[in-house]
């Protein structure tokens, strides 16, 4: 009745306005709409803009008879005392004796954190965005251990990682996200036990920084990597020299090896070839002898017995002499002079 009678009134006031306002204006048509009245835009908005009432289920009302799903659990208070918890199933209860409390899902929820801010260690300003996996495990602590246990989860997520990262750097904080979720995790279940819920797991998905800050780490990351690539490439084209310092090197040691073996086998047969010219120059001297002393032995009849000896002492001579390439028909064209008489000499 109050809000037609003001539209009444309202209309009222327009029409006396309008008559009210000079001929020139009267022909004007406005196209314009009516004003509204003031009270009819005020909406009353009170707990709605609280953002713990975010995570609230409001509770049915009691009928005399609850069917309670599987995944679902109603607290039920009587004069405003706990009662009892309902779990699933068909339950019968007192009207506006019994009233439902609370109703939660006994289900693990996923809840996402909202993105929030924290500074680390060495002042870089990150934003943290994650989710949270919950269940609740006792719906009367759940009811009347925290005002919304949902909320105060997710609070005390947010406020644990925003100390956690304050104490660590940001490369720290991007290494060790398995051990940060690990800490929210523990620090839920803590104060869970007073809850009634627990905390399944923790999961950060991305810890961001500012887009000036991130476009200025992504230009120190180019620039280290082409400098990185510059020591590389300095790095092979020293590999590549000192390569061919060795190659050099191991030729001008072969090449000194090869003229060592040379100059030793030159040695060697310059020794063998001296030994060789000391016995044909002893042959020589034998002979000279021989000749002195041949007459005599030919008178005597002992020819054969020195020509027997001047062999085997021939023979024992190359004994000394390395057997390889050094045969009797190798030594040197120097004259062996055997045992000749005057006749055979003839």
């Amino acid at each position: 009745m109050n809000l037609l009678r003001q539209n009444s009134v309202n209309r009222f006031q327009n029409l006396r306005n309008l008559l009210a306002a000079p001929s020139s204006s009267i022909g004007a048509i406005s196209t314009a709409p009516p004003p509204v009245p003031r009270q009819l835009t005020v909406r009353h908005i009170s707990l709605s803009r609280d953002p713990s009432t975010r995570y609230d289920i409001t509770p049915p009302v009691n009928w005399g008879i609850r069917v309670v799903p599987h995944h679902k659990a109603y607290v039920i208070e009587r004069f405003g005392k706990y009662l009892k918890t309902l779990t699933q199933g068909t339950h019968f209860l007192i009207p506006f004796v019994d009233r439902i409390a609370y109703e939660h899902c006994v289900l693990e929820e996923v809840i996402r954190v909202p993105d929030h801010s924290a500074f680390t260690k060495d002042k870089m300003h990150v934003l943290i965005d994650a989710n949270l996996y919950v269940k609740i495990v006792d719906p009367k602590l759940a009811s009347y251990g925290v005002k919304n246990p949902l909320y105060a989860a997710v609070e005390l997520a947010q406020t644990t990682m925003q100390n956690e990262i304050g104490q660590i750097t940001f490369m720290q904080a991007i290494g060790t996200r398995v051990a940060l979720n690990k800490k929210i995790e523990i620090a839920i279940n803590e104060a869970g036990e007073r809850w009634g819920l627990k905390c399944m797991r923790y999961t950060t998905k991305n810890i961001a920084i500012p887009d000036e800050l991130s476009a200025a780490m992504e230009k120190k990351a180019v620039s280290k990597l082409i400098r990185s690539a510059y020591a590389y490439e300095f790095k092979a084209m020293q590999a590549e020299i000192d390569l061919g310092n060795a190659r050099k090197e191991a030729a001008k040691n072969i090449s000194e090896a090869m003229q060592q073996y040379k100059d030793y086998l030159a040695e060697d047969l310059e020794t063998i070839y001296a030994k060789a010219r000391a016995i044909a120059n002893k042959a020589l001297a034998t002979a000279k002898e021989v000749d002195v002393v041949l007459p005599f032995l030919e008178e005597t009849g002992g020819v054969n017995d020195a020509h027997l000896k001047i062999i085997e002492q021939y023979i024992d001579s190359f004994s000394d002499i390395p057997k390889e390439g050094t045969t009797p028909s190798s030594a040197p064209n120097e004259p062996v002079f055997m045992l000749q008489s005057p006749k055979d000499k003839q």
